[in-house]
């Protein structure tokens, strides 16, 4: 492919891949999740925790501050559209580790299915350390595939891994020590990012260890993690149920997956890279295992670090077009839309919602409210309280009024869907679907 058409596609790609991820801060004023603002949060207040025996990783938090200090506030629409870049970076990275081996049209099409992978585009749009330990997981693995010693440059990213995502971090470790089956040497480079972590953290990597640690064993010793999303659909025998069960898996990937890795070990007779090939192949297989076996967190999260192989496998079969060809061709096609359906209806915080909280300022001292579960964060973050209180909506009547005496609270916002949950509070402010009830 001459160089002026290379330009070309991968600005096409690009422009597709930022096209998926900043449609909702077009659509909508905060195209946030949770996390949003337990970052956001923490750059108000650098001693904030959601959960006060946990260690979070906060190399992110950390690095922002590094580059926006010289401002004492930093807008969240500004910087949650930073977070996009980071796939965009992902993928860029992606294509220049395979271009060498695998040639300019396996790799645009790997950066391409990538791009459009729904799970990606998902957690992509708005800030988390998704993203950024995919990004840091992805690139430490390219790594590796480096010829020696190239491949020790591993060290860095697997080190900043470390310090950024747990998830990535675990899943890191157990690809590594499998790995490490065909390549003893990738044991030395996991311990020397082991190192460099407690030496770049000045030590505070062996909190962050002991809390992780921690926490899968309070996960393994209650017996099994809450994964509803996958659960609940699993144990619905109906027919509908069987359905959206399904759809749910193609959504994320899992069906793409196998259907993508069988065919290449079956059928892919002639390997061009084995260590590559071999190293993609026990990345999107433990990532797969972790999928079915993982009962200390949600699962179903393992097959977005599974991103890259499930793209190269499929860029693989689609060049050897094998009978597999169309129906990788049509999954990509299906993932575009998928993809393109999340981005226009992203999870977003309502501009009534944050209308609500600045309004709370206003309330004379002091002031306790309550608000939905997933919006604790965003209320701590828009009200400049900190007394904030969860609200849970499965609460039976007499334990929310016993949580709430227990807990003091005073005020709540609400919305529609909650209101008749509070019959006898009154009514003090109201906005679109968003109400605010004093205790009387």
């Amino acid at each position: 492919m001459e160089t002026l058409t290379e330009v070309i596609m991968l600005l096409l790609l690009m422009g597709i891949g930022a096209l998926l991820r900043y449609i909702p801060h077009v659509r909508y004023k905060y195209p946030s999740t949770p996390d949003t603002f337990y970052f956001m949060n923490k750059f108000k207040d650098p001693d904030y925790e959601s959960e006060q025996d946990y260690h979070y990783p906060k190399f992110l938090y950390q690095l922002f501050r590094f580059f926006l200090r010289s401002k004492q506030e930093i807008p969240v629409r500004t910087i949650n559209k930073v977070t996009p870049l980071f796939d965009l970076l992902t993928a860029i990275l992606l294509y220049a580790f395979l271009r060498p081996s695998f040639g300019v049209e396996t790799s645009l099409v790997a950066m391409l299915l990538f791009l459009v992978t729904p799970f990606t585009v998902k957690h992509g749009v708005s800030l988390s350390s998704r993203p950024f330990g995919l990004m840091l997981f992805t690139v430490s693995l390219l790594c590796l595939t480096l010829p020696v010693p190239l491949n020790w440059i591993a060290v860095l990213p697997m080190a900043l891994v470390m310090l950024s995502h747990k998830l990535s971090t675990q899943t890191l470790y157990i690809v590594c020590l499998t790995f490490a089956l065909l390549d003893l040497q990738v044991v030395l480079i996991l311990f020397a990012a082991v190192l460099t972590a407690l030496i770049v953290s000045k030590a505070d990597y062996i909190r962050i260890f002991s809390s992780h640690m921690a926490l899968i064993w309070k996960y393994l010793r209650q017996g099994h993690y809450p994964n509803q999303r996958l659960e609940g659909l699993l144990l619905t025998p109906t027919v509908a149920g069987f359905a959206i069960y399904a759809g749910i898996l193609w959504l994320q990937n899992i069906l793409m997956f196998p259907v993508s890795l069988g065919p290449l070990v079956i059928f892919q007779i002639t390997v061009i890279e084995p260590y590559t090939e071999l190293l993609f192949l026990s990345w999107g297989i433990v990532c797969l295992l972790l999928l079915i076996f993982w009962i200390a967190g949600e699962s179903f999260r393992h097959l977005y670090l599974a991103a890259a192989p499930f793209a190269f496998f499929s860029a693989r079969i689609l060049q050897n077009g094998t009978i597999f060809t169309i129906l990788i061709s049509l999954l990509a096609v299906g993932s575009f839309g998928v993809s393109l359906y999340f981005s226009i209806h992203y999870e977003h915080l309502d501009n009534e919602f944050v209308a609500m909280l600045h309004r709370l300022k206003e309330l004379p001292e002091p002031v306790r409210f309550i608000v939905p579960y997933r919006l604790l964060r965003a209320a701590e973050y828009f009200s400049d309280k900190r007394g904030v209180s969860l609200y849970f909506p499965e609460l039976s009547e007499e334990a929310l009024s016993k949580r709430l005496d227990e807990e003091g609270s005073t005020h709540a916002v609400i919305n529609t869907q909650n209101r008749e949950r509070f019959p006898s509070w009154k009514e003090i402010s109201h906005d679109g679907d968003w109400f605010m009830l004093e205790r009387e």
